[in-house]
């Protein structure tokens, strides 16, 4: 009998220890992989935590299969389903190996999509959430945000460790490009926003606009819009209840400060990004950025309505407009100075690379889940949860996935199933 009593006793400690080497694998993927940077090997901002994704997919797998992971409920199903959608392209890729590994610039190939479901399967079941953990995940945001801020400022001792000089002089943190910081950004903003406005806590508000003021010096037209629609639909949330209005008011005002105080102290370097004249022509065609995005999405259209059933797998759209379209792909280098290898918009990415279902099981996969949220919206978490991905949902209308960010976006989804399943324990009472 004892010796079956510590039995018992000494699997239980191993269940616990899996469980928090878990969290350990979660809450580092979240904390530490966006810092990581290295100098000796390019690309500098993407190999880093490449090969960290890596180890925590290992480290995620041997842990799936410990705690002996065999209930999946629709939202795991559906997951698994677009995963599905995406190594069935892979494999009959004519370029197998750029579709698993990704190509050398981005490493978004299908294992690193495994990694990405790993991660959601067990922040689904098993991720701790409580006061101190969203503060400790807030504050390594803002550290990221505030260096942000001073890279707008000219100062960025990072790139002078890796190249000797800074490089483009734009607000990129440690994400390596202005735009995925902008997504990065968007996430923790969007959350930070969301419960100052539902609990009051001030030093959300801190947190607030530390990662607006981030986001401006990003200069991306694609994260202001989508936090323009992001502050839109949640004021149609709040409109009945003036408490939380004067809340978003005292918001508005600090980030209207916020927006003043950066672009009076660069010489309207804000403002300036907003100004038609860089994206509109006097002929009225798209210009510079605008104008190559615009174009990349009609040559990625055209590729999608060409197959719509099936691409050449993920970070293959280099390699597939290559083939296909070589001299649209000629023109497009020619007069935007670039490579076409993404879509710039997530979702005609999902369906060009992969194919047309692997668009609606992604959807159908994000529908479900806010869907869920939508459903229990007179609880906070649920809404700050709905607003928090759906503003990321359509900041991706007008960026990517990539590596450095898109593993954070699926710990979330499966944190928003597992605080809802957890009602009865009472997890939505320790934020």
């Amino acid at each position: 009998m004892k010796n079956l009593s510590g039995n018992l006793k000494a699997l239980f400690r191993k269940e616990i220890e899996t469980e928090t080497l878990v969290n350990i694998i979660l809450y580092s993927v979240i904390l530490i992989m966006p810092f990581i940077v290295v100098n000796v090997s390019s690309p500098r901002y993407v190999m880093g935590k490449l090969m960290f994704l890596y180890i925590i997919g290992i480290f995620s797998l041997y842990s799936l299969i410990k705690l002996k992971f065999t209930k999946f409920n629709l939202y795991h199903k559906l997951a698994l389903v677009f995963l599905l959608t995406i190594f069935i392209p892979s494999i009959l890729s004519p370029y197998k190996y750029v579709a698993f590994m990704g190509n050398h610039e981005r490493g978004e190939g299908f294992f690193i999509y495994c990694i990405y479901i790993l991660l959601f399967l067990l922040s689904s079941k098993y991720l701790i959430i409580n006061k101190a953990l969203i503060n400790i995940v807030l504050t390594f945001s803002c550290i990221m945000g505030l260096y942000g801020v001073i890279q707008f400022y000219g100062f960025d001792p990072v790139q002078y460790w890796m190249f000797g000089k800074i490089i483009g002089n734009e607000s990129i943190g440690f994400i390596g490009h202005r735009n995925f910081f902008s997504s990065y950004l968007c996430i923790f903003l969007f959350l930070s926003v969301s419960i100052y406005i539902f609990k009051g806590i001030s030093k959300y508000l801190i947190y607030s606009s530390i990662l607006f003021a981030a986001l401006l010096c990003t200069l991306t037209r694609g994260g202001w819009l989508a936090f323009l629609i992001y502050s839109f639909i949640g004021l149609l949330f709040i409109l009945k209840e003036k408490y939380l209005l004067k809340r978003a008011l005292l918001v508005f005002i600090s980030f209207t400060v916020i927006f003043g105080v950066l672009n009076l102290t660069t010489d309207n370097k804000v403002l300036k990004r907003a100004d038609r004249e860089i994206v509109f022509s006097e002929d009225g065609e798209l210009i510079n950025s605008a104008g190559a995005r615009a174009n990349i999405l009609k040559i990625s259209f055209r590729a999608f309505i060409d197959k719509p059933l099936l691409g050449y797998g993920p970070d293959t759209l280099k390699n597939r407009l290559t083939d296909d379209y070589p001299e649209e792909m000629m023109e497009h280098i020619l007069k935007f100075n670039e490579v076409v290898d993404k879509s710039h918009n997530e979702y005609l990415e999902y369906a060009v690379s992969n194919g047309i279902f692997s668009l609606l099981l992604y959807s159908i996969f994000l529908g479900a889940i806010l869907i869920m949220l939508f459903k229990n919206r007179r609880n906070y978490i649920s809404k700050i949860l709905f607003l928090t991905i759906l503003g990321y949902m359509f900041q991706g209308f007008f960026n990517i996935s990539v590596i450095m960010v898109a593993p954070i976006f699926w710990i979330l989804l499966g944190a928003s199933i597992k605080l809802l399943e957890d009602t009865n324990k009472k997890i939505l009472e320790v934020i």
